[in-house]
């Protein structure tokens, strides 16, 4: 009895194996024809359909357009700050010597650049630095000057304000009276002039400031006053806070440096008087005539040429070369001045 269930069981599976049953085609068989939609009703929901798609491709293109021009106005809005932020940093110098390795690191750039020849600019912020055997001049406010020794780090911070961190800088207000001064940070305190010629060496043992012309104050978290300082003097500062004035004169040769990045002026159509109060101011010295009549043929001659790349004393000899005007450095600082046409005048 139990085999022949068995063989039946086995029986039913082969048939089923052999003819699978449609499920699916049962199903459909069962639901019977679909009804085929009126034509009107087709055309309605296909049109509804192709509206229903044209507005979502056209949302899309809005989305990627909007998307486009907010990245195209952020890229400009960039750019333009970047412009601003570039225009809106002042030159505050003039390059008008530069010798040797000196380098600038504008705020605006990456990386320090060899500093430009005459006539490039420096603006406010600009890092200096002066290699071994270098040096460099810059023309602030017209008739101010700025100079820069051998192996010296500066930040020029505006027209009238210079950050000092190692080195020697020789500063000139100009000749004329009221003109703006300077103001140099040092790590042992702040320099001030009033309408001078003076020199700042800082090291990080000792603050030095010699004075040519005028008067400068120094100004120290370590005194109880404003240190003054007047032409002819040296004022020493060193790390202990041991204060030291010394008598220096405004001709010594130790002033060399700055003479020979004083640049002479433009020198055609230029007379001779005015040339002659040029090197007389760069050298410290004072001018004297041995006649009236030489000053006066002196104010009446013109002179022509270049003698820009001259210290004042070679532009001197230079000059006079091809005239019958004579000078003579006497020991007490003055520059005499002769005129062989006014001998025994």
């Amino acid at each position: 009895m139990h085999d022949d269930i068995n063989e039946d069981r086995d029986m039913r599976e082969r048939a089923a194996a052999e003819n699978p049953r449609d499920l699916v085609g049962e199903l459909i068989n069962a639901a019977g024809r679909r009804p085929v939609p009126p034509a009107d009703t087709y055309h309605q929901v296909f049109a509804a359909a192709h509206t229903s798609w044209h507005q979502a491709l056209r949302a899309r293109q809005r989305r990627r357009w909007v998307i486009a021009m907010a990245a195209a106005a952020a890229a400009a809005a960039v750019g333009l700050t970047t412009v601003l932020d570039f225009d809106s940093v002042p030159a505050v110098a003039t390059v008008s010597i530069a010798e040797g390795e000196v380098f600038v690191l504008s705020p605006t750039a990456a990386d320090w650049q060899p500093m430009a020849g005459d006539g490039g600019s420096i603006v406010a912020g600009s890092q200096i630095r002066s290699g071994p055997g270098s040096g460099a001049a810059l023309s602030i406010s017209g008739s101010s000057s700025l100079r820069m020794h051998a192996s010296g780090e500066l930040t020029l911070e505006s027209a009238g304000r210079v950050t000092l961190r190692a080195g020697t800088i020789y500063l000139d207000s100009g000749p004329a009276t009221g003109s703006a001064g300077f103001e140099v940070v040092t790590p042992f305190g702040t320099v001030r002039d009033i309408g001078t010629q003076f020199e700042v060496a800082s090291s990080a043992q000792r603050l030095r400031i010699r004075i040519r012309e005028g008067a400068v104050e120094l100004e120290n978290s370590g005194q109880e006053a404003a240190v003054l300082g007047s032409a002819g003097e040296q004022i020493s500062l060193d790390i202990d806070g041991e204060l030291r004035r010394d008598a220096f004169s405004p001709f010594d040769a130790e002033w060399g440096w700055a003479e020979a990045l004083a640049g002479a002026p433009e020198i055609e159509g230029l007379s001779l008087l005015q040339f002659l109060s040029w090197v007389a101011r760069e050298t410290g010295r004072d001018l004297r005539f041995d006649a009236p009549r030489t000053e006066t043929r002196a104010r009446s001659v013109t002179l022509h040429g270049r003698a820009q790349d001259l210290a004042p004393l070679q532009a001197l000899n230079a000059m006079l070369a091809t005239t019958d005007f004579r000078y003579s450095l006497l020991e007490d600082g003055i520059i005499l001045v002769t005129s062989d046409a006014g001998a025994g005048q």
